[in-house]
């Protein structure tokens, strides 16, 4: 569990590649968990870590959306009312038995 949020966390800055359904839920429950605890502490204190976790949260979760098959483009739908829950459900999607037509080598 800690290896794979640690693996997360490393990969702050990689927004290419896959992200398993458990290396996501997992770094997405610790983020959770980590904000609240921090905001019980010092509400200012939770707002400068969330926009230090806000990178690595967003580049887990493109990898997450792309091995779902879908679009990272997605997660734009988090800023809307009740986008969170589609983008959820995107998250919790299985991945595909084929890789996306754009990452389909060229002779198939």
């Amino acid at each position: 569990m800690l290896q794979s949020v640690w693996e997360s966390l490393q990969n702050f800055d990689d927004f290419s590649g896959r992200a398993t359904r458990y290396e996501f839920w997992w770094f997405f429950v610790l983020f959770v968990l980590v904000l609240g605890l921090v905001e019980f502490i010092h509400p200012v204190l939770m707002s400068m870590v969330a926009i230090v976790l806000l990178l690595p949260f967003l580049a887990v979760s493109t990898r997450r959306l792309r091995d779902a098959g879908q679009s990272p483009w997605w997660q734009l739908m988090m800023l809307v009312p009740f986008g969170i829950l589609i983008v959820m459900y995107y998250w919790a999607m299985p991945r595909p038995e084929q890789p996306p037509a754009t990452e389909r080598p060229s002779g198939q």
